[in-house]
């Protein structure tokens, strides 16, 4: 009987494990959760120790919440999946957290969070800022388990050309946005715009699905390119010098690591926002902060001064922004989860 037992054992052992995602990823240019997911399944495929499942199936050993609320690309309610996994008598609920409601009018995600709290084994945020968001807001997260885990883009898709030089001819300074929410940056870099026009060597490219509805008027819009995807986006980030991003209170933006991770210095808003945290990821600086419009030009004076000593600096540091260890670290969470 304990001989059977022990083939049982090294049977199950050597079974998959089953990881159910709340969000099935699109193949097309959309928001920085679908890019995330695209590349987490396309990392964990590699496994032949995890199986993925978008179903709530028999027998799911993690559920992984990658946005709390049902949507377009959601297919269960949290209720369904905590009821799923009550039924199932088994199962670890990792959530992870990479955005608030600071920006919002409709208040509905960081409430349907506090209301799960309890149900939820372990929380993964995606920046300092965003977890120290939570824990300041609402001291019930004190009592939780919970990971911080960075974002990094592809590498596949996002790497820095060899001995990038300033261009001689015209300096374009690029960023890029699918969200046309305005605490993305729009008012700075409508002034951004302007300002580059009344320069001969320096050029302003938006890359998105549009702009912020502020700052459209009947004449003088910001042209707009895109939006892209994985290579083509790479290419297009590469073809530019520098980057700005004066996004304010995102948790973790993959946009910041997309620049960093094509090589790009970066002129990045002074203000709270897990942008700020990746540009400082590093311990040599990979771009210049600015407060004002002012500021802004000064630092970008500045950047294109020290344009080599900054492009150095990304490439001593480049693992932080286009590799696998965002991915690898959640292979090690699941892993560690499925069998404790």
């Amino acid at each position: 009987m304990k001989f059977v037992q022990q083939i049982i054992n090294s049977f199950q052992s050597s079974e998959k494990t089953l990881v159910f995602i709340n969000f099935k990823p699109v193949n097309e240019a959309y928001g920085g959760g679908n890019q995330f997911v695209n590349n987490l399944c396309a990392y964990l495929a590699k496994f032949d120790t995890i199986k993925i499942t978008y179903k709530l199936k028999q027998n799911i050993d993690i559920y992984l919440i990658i946005d709390i609320r049902k949507g377009e690309y959601k297919a269960y309610t949290f209720d369904q999946i905590y009821a799923h996994k009550i039924k199932n008598k088994k199962g670890i609920i990792i959530c992870r957290v990479n955005d608030s409601d600071i920006t919002r009018e409709n208040k509905i995600r960081e409430e349907a969070i506090l209301e799960n709290i309890d149900k939820i084994d372990h929380f993964v945020f995606n920046s300092l800022f965003i977890k120290s968001y939570y824990f300041n807001k609402y001291p019930a997260f004190n009592a939780t388990k919970n990971s911080v885990i960075f974002n990094t883009a592809n590498p596949k898709y996002f790497y820095p050309t060899n001995n990038r030089k300033l261009s001689s001819s015209k300096i374009k300074i690029v960023t890029h946005h699918w969200s046309d929410n305005t605490n993305k940056g729009y008012k700075f870099y409508y002034e951004l715009f302007n300002y580059c026009k009344t320069q001969e060597n320096i050029e302003f490219v938006f890359i998105g699905r549009k702009f912020n509805d502020n700052y459209i008027f009947d004449s003088n819009n910001v042209p707009i390119t895109g939006p892209f995807k994985e290579k083509e986006l790479g290419e297009k980030l590469q073809e530019c010098d520098l980057y700005i991003s004066a996004s304010i209170y995102d948790a973790g933006p993959m946009h910041v690591f997309e620049a960093l991770a094509c090589g790009l210095p970066i002129l990045y808003i002074e203000h709270e926002g897990g942008g700020k945290d990746i540009c400082e990821l590093a311990t040599e600086k990979v771009g210049e902060a600015f407060l004002d419009f002012e500021d802004l030009i000064q630092k970008m004076q500045l950047i294109i001064d020290n344009y080599d000593t900054y492009t150095n600096n990304i490439h001593k540091n480049i693992h932080l922004y286009n590799s696998d260890l965002c991915y690898s670290k959640f292979y090690d969470l699941i892993m560690e989860l499925s069998n404790s």
